[in-house]
């Protein structure tokens, strides 16, 4: 049975995704440079429990005013998602976002161990905006839930629709729930 730390490595070499190994190759750390932001990820990957967490860290620290609206906006945003969710270390003023999974399976394949870490990557940045608009705007945390639900409907029907035009059945598409990923 192969090691999921073994796992990740391969991952993140297919990729040429540049990391580093932090402690006794159980503890990984890359730097994600997505389309709104750039920030660490950190992923976990206990062999002997057979468990894989990851872990995106927002780049901005939340100012101690800010703490209870961005408590809020997490609790709303944590609602809509399928996979994974948004913490918040209130002593900190950091917000993660997590997903975590139990690999069952002997040999998984890349695409498992891929989605659990880019997923988790692609949902930090794309929430980014939304957290930032609360911290740095006049938003309310409904009010940039809302606009982002708003924008997120009318991007998904964009992008279902240039999807449709391509019948590769590799074409993999992120789906609105910000944590699937589903081949067309």
């Amino acid at each position: 049975m192969k090691k999921l730390s073994d796992l990740v490595i391969n991952l993140f070499e297919e990729e040429e995704q540049d990391y580093e190994i932090l402690d006794d190759e159980k503890t990984f750390r890359t730097h994600f440079h997505g389309s709104n932001s750039s920030f660490s990820t950190y992923v976990f990957a206990y062999n002997e429990e057979r468990l894989l967490r990851t872990y995106s860290k927002c780049p901005i620290k939340i100012p101690h005013q800010k703490l209870s609206a961005i408590t809020e906006l997490i609790a709303r945003i944590n609602l809509d998602l399928s996979i994974g969710n948004f913490d918040i270390d209130l002593e900190e003023g950091i917000v993660l976002f997590r997903t975590s999974m139990k690999i069952c399976t002997e040999n998984p394949g890349q695409q498992i161990i891929g989605t659990l870490i880019f997923g988790n990557c692609m949902s930090m940045d794309q929430y980014f905006p939304v957290i930032a608009s609360v911290i740095y705007g006049n938003e309310s945390p409904k009010q940039a839930v809302d606009l982002f639900q708003d924008y997120d409907d009318e991007t998904t029907e964009e992008q279902e629709d240039k999807s449709s035009e391509k019948n590769s059945p590799t074409n993999i598409n992120f789906n609105r729930r910000r944590g699937l990923f589903t081949d067309n």
